[in-house]
């Protein structure tokens, strides 16, 4: 019972045994009793009830599984299997998280992942019957974010590739309509416009987070060589 239980962990504490007493505390489901006699008993035991204490609450909690792949630096599984439309996590979380933690030689393959994601849902077939009930908005914001982790990965194939997409369908919706060829060219400028801005937005986006471009860097080396 809780007597007996506490009787345990005093005893360990007299002796100085904070190895038993964390293993009490864990058996009586004591988690934070166990962190702090952890942080007493050095290094090895607080890695020990580091690891015992995600494994425990881990599937729980969202949160403490991000935090648990942080102290990992383990990004990429968050990155590639965490909601991008949860109610906890959504795609902006994830560039923050890989902005916040990410390390400088993974930033370019987090960005990419997470584009690669997030172009799947904003170019995924539509399945609906009706076109009102399609999350018009959405798909855009998401094909917006998509383009955006792209261009801080400096993965520009994939950037012309959503833009050059999406002007074709547009092109080809516009054919219907009277006044296409003012409207397309007048569309056509403001994408360029749009595209310029964002590019400048991504280049002080990366200086800001010291993004360092390694195929870019490694070209240049050979060639100052």
């Amino acid at each position: 019972d809780e007597a007996d239980t506490d009787a345990l962990i005093m005893k360990a504490l007299v002796l100085g045994n904070f190895e038993t007493a964390v293993r009490v505390c864990f058996g009586a489901n004591r988690l934070s009793d166990a962190l702090m006699f952890a942080v007493c008993g050095g290094q090895e035991l607080l890695n020990f009830a580091q690891q015992e204490y995600f494994k425990r609450l881990k599937s729980e909690k969202s949160y403490i599984r991000v935090l648990h792949n942080v102290v990992q630096g383990d990004l990429h599984d968050i990155v590639l299997n965490a909601q991008i439309d949860g109610s906890d996590v959504d795609w902006k979380d994830l560039l923050a998280l890989i902005c916040t933690y990410g390390k400088t030689e993974d930033l370019s393959l987090l960005f990419s992942t997470l584009g690669h994601r997030l172009e799947a849902v904003a170019t995924a077939p539509t399945i609906s019957t009706s076109l009102k009930t399609i999350d018009w908005k959405g798909r855009e914001e998401k094909k917006f974010g998509a383009v955006l982790c792209y261009l801080v990965a400096g993965d520009l194939s994939k950037v012309l590739q959503i833009w050059a997409v999406r002007e074709a369908e547009e092109e080809k919706l516009l054919k219907t309509v009277k006044n296409a060829k003012n409207i397309l060219t007048s569309r056509q400028s403001s994408h360029s416009l749009a595209l310029q801005s964002l590019i400048e937005k991504v280049q002080v986006f990366r200086q800001a987070i010291e993004f360092v471009d390694v195929d870019l860097a490694s070209v240049s080396d050979e060639n100052s060589t």
